[in-house]
């Protein structure tokens, strides 16, 4: 009888702690902003030799690069103007440069504004996440550092940023786990 009692006992202490579990937990999480609305834009950029990469390398309390292995499956950002995307998987090699080791289909965006876009993008653990396309929005943030890559770099290429800053890029993606 004992045994019954600390095994409903166990089930519940499961089912509860099931119910606090996060979103990365769970099997999904954020990368990148979380500030998607073209009120909050304060600067654009744009490419000398389109299209460039934009890579988000620190943003302060945000996920950046891939916790865990999965499949991005939506993503959203903020059009300057009219210009088509992708979203690119990065990975940054021992050597400083970044590898284009993945990218979604193109998203075209017919003028300023919000937008998603569907994908089936797979990306590793520790890679990040960049977009591809003629310009990018931003917000001022000094606690942010971005990368860009002018002209983009290319599947399969690797390369270092061409520039880097401080700001945030208005991009993000929902990883899931596999």
């Amino acid at each position: 009888m004992r045994v019954v009692v600390r095994l409903s006992g166990c089930l519940c202490l499961l089912a509860a702690g099931a119910v606090g579990l996060s979103p990365a937990s769970a099997g999904a999480t954020l990368l990148g902003s979380a500030q998607i609305d073209q009120n909050l834009t304060d600067f654009g950029a744009a490419c000398s030799a389109p299209p460039c990469v934009y890579v988000q390398k620190r943003l302060p309390g945000t996920q950046v690069r891939a916790p865990f292995s999965g499949v991005i499956h939506k993503w959203r950002l903020v059009s300057t103007g009219v210009y088509t995307y992708q979203l690119v998987v990065m990975h940054k090699k021992s050597n400083g440069k970044y590898k284009n080791v993945g990218e979604s289909s193109l998203g075209p965006a017919p003028g300023a504004g919000e937008y998603v876009f569907s994908a089936n993008l797979a990306i590793n653990k520790g890679d990040y996440i960049g977009l591809k396309g003629g310009g990018a929005a931003g917000i001022d943030n000094p606690g942010a550092k971005t990368l860009w890559f002018d002209p983009g770099v290319e599947f399969p290429d690797a390369r270092k940023p061409t520039t880097t800053g401080a700001g945030e890029w208005q991009f993000n993606a929902t990883l899931r786990r596999h």
